[in-house]
């Protein structure tokens, strides 16, 4: 597994952790299928942050590896 989310599930902060170097291909969705950010990632450890949005199910993509990871905003 290219990454690793944590906490899962969280009130909307999210860290991701590359097992390998990072890439600029990923991806926040929500339920329906639409994007909400797309992440420019410039390290091994990131910060996702979707305390603004409704609480609920969204998945973040990896395009590369084709990985989905499910998060659960509560």
């Amino acid at each position: 597994k290219p990454f690793t989310v944590y906490p899962n599930p969280s009130e909307g902060i999210f860290t991701i952790r590359f097992n390998e170097l990072p890439t600029n291909n990923i991806q926040i969705m929500d339920i329906s299928g639409r994007i909400i950010q797309e992440l420019n990632v410039q390290s091994e450890v990131s910060e996702i942050d979707l305390s603004s949005f409704t609480k609920g199910i969204y998945f973040l993509t990896e395009r590369n590896s084709g990985l989905v990871e499910k998060l659960i905003v509560q």
